[in-house]
């Protein structure tokens, strides 16, 4: 995922159509599930992926969450970088 430019392509794109750009990350298992049958879920992505999720965090200005998510599992919506550098 290419980070250098994501702030820059969001002002272009802001200015250029008067709409905020929208990010959506979501991920899911080769049947289509985001869980198990029981409802478990841990990880359904690698390293990788999860790293990019926090410099989406990082450089957008908000995080939308189900309230089932948030009941079920508390999420902490925090940046979590590589070298320490985020936010809360």
């Amino acid at each position: 995922m290419e980070h250098d430019n994501t702030q820059r392509e969001a002002v272009e794109f802001h200015k250029r159509t008067g709409l905020p750009l929208v990010t959506l990350k979501t991920a899911m298992s080769l049947d289509g599930k985001s869980a198990r049958s029981t409802g478990d879920s841990k990880w359904v992505t690698n390293e990788s992926s999860r790293e990019d999720v926090h410099f989406m965090r990082h450089y957008n200005d908000t995080i939308m969450v189900g309230i089932g998510t948030v009941l079920k599992h508390r999420p902490k919506l925090t940046t979590r970088l590589p070298h320490g550098d985020g936010k809360d």
